[in-house]
């Protein structure tokens, strides 16, 4: 589930230039984050799980900086 998160959390960086607290706290790029895990992972996972499971995983620094992450090519 996490390398799930974390290819979400980095498509989202590449397309809308966000970081993992504006996943957090914008509800736009919350829902995004959500219906595109939720693809992937399935519906059955609770939002407050998944939203935890992003959060714990930037604090574990888990995630890469928004800033350090490029577009291929």
């Amino acid at each position: 589930m996490d390398d799930i998160i974390v290819a979400v959390y980095r498509g989202l960086v590449l397309d809308a230039q966000c970081s993992a607290e504006d996943i957090l706290e914008d509800p736009a790029l919350r829902n995004r984050f959500l219906a595109e895990t939720g693809q992937v992972i399935g519906r059955d996972l609770p939002e407050r799980q998944l939203l935890h499971r992003l959060s714990y995983l930037r604090k574990q620094r888990r995630l890469p900086r928004s800033r350090d992450i490029v577009p291929a090519g």
